[in-house]
């Protein structure tokens, strides 16, 4: 499983060979028709909509989260992240890929300036904070002109959230950054060396996740706490829903808290 969230009153899960879950309380979940057989990499729910993108520029929009219509996204690159701010949606993935799309349905190709793999990217009100290989940032108020930023990494960066006053990233070789700004970027102790791909803001703390079961969580992005884990397989996304924590990740790993 490759993406888990929470949004229309369900969590919609999503990975390998076009794989769809959805479920009302984490518990049972529907194995939802994608038509495709390909890996599906993330998911969001904006603009009265679900979009999901994965590999070979694989885009599906859904108003339901059921019934699913692939888009053509005009490239072969496998699109990693997607998400909505300044009334578009802006996918990024591989080679540096980066496309915009008003309405899910027509996308147009950007330049990004950039031939690292971009991973995840967010929208924080006032622009969009592209993550990648290498220790790439990128930010744009449009998604279409975009700026680099020094993160003072050279990991893979995997996953950003932003809780509306601090930025977390997570990545490669235990990498945990913080930012008050989203510009000026510090490095903060993780006690791992595990790769930390899972990242979530649930309103009281960041949770983070990834290799070999590590679960750490953190009141302020500074200060981080080993969690125990019941499994040692990998995780690679988490969702709140204000009551209850899922993450997903190999092996078809689901797991509920509490």
């Amino acid at each position: 499983m490759e993406n888990v969230i929470w949004a229309s009153n369900k969590y919609v899960v999503v990975g390998d060979n076009g794989t769809i879950l959805t479920s009302l309380n984490g518990v049972n979940w529907e194995n939802e028709y994608s038509g495709i057989s390909t890996r599906l990499d993330k998911s969001i729910w904006a603009d009265n909509r679900f979009i999901i993108v994965g590999l070979h520029g694989t885009i599906l929009t859904s108003l339901d989260s059921v019934n699913w219509i692939k888009q053509s996204s005009g490239t072969s690159n496998e699109l990693r992240s997607v998400a909505w701010g300044d009334h578009k949606f802006v996918a990024v993935g591989d080679n540096g890929s980066i496309l915009t799309s008003t309405d899910g349905i027509s996308w147009i190709s950007r330049k990004s300036h950039t031939t690292s793999w971009l991973n995840d990217v967010i929208w924080n009100k006032k622009y969009f904070l592209t993550i990648g290989g290498n220790g790439t940032i990128l930010y744009s108020p449009n998604g279409i002109n975009l700026n680099h930023c020094n993160s003072g990494n050279y990991y893979d960066l995997l996953s950003i959230v932003w809780s509306g006053k601090r930025y977390v990233i997570v990545g490669g070789n235990g990498t945990i950054l913080t930012s008050n700004n989203g510009l000026n970027w510090e490095s903060i102790p993780s006690g791992t060396q595990q790769y930390l791909f899972a990242l979530t803001w649930t309103g009281k703390i960041f949770i983070t996740a990834g290799d070999y079961g590590t679960i750490y969580t953190s009141t302020n992005g500074y200060n981080w706490v080993r969690r125990s884990s019941p499994v040692l397989r990998g995780f690679q996304s988490v969702a709140f829903n204000g009551h209850q924590c899922i993450l997903v990740g190999t092996c078809g790993t689901i797991l509920r808290s509490p």
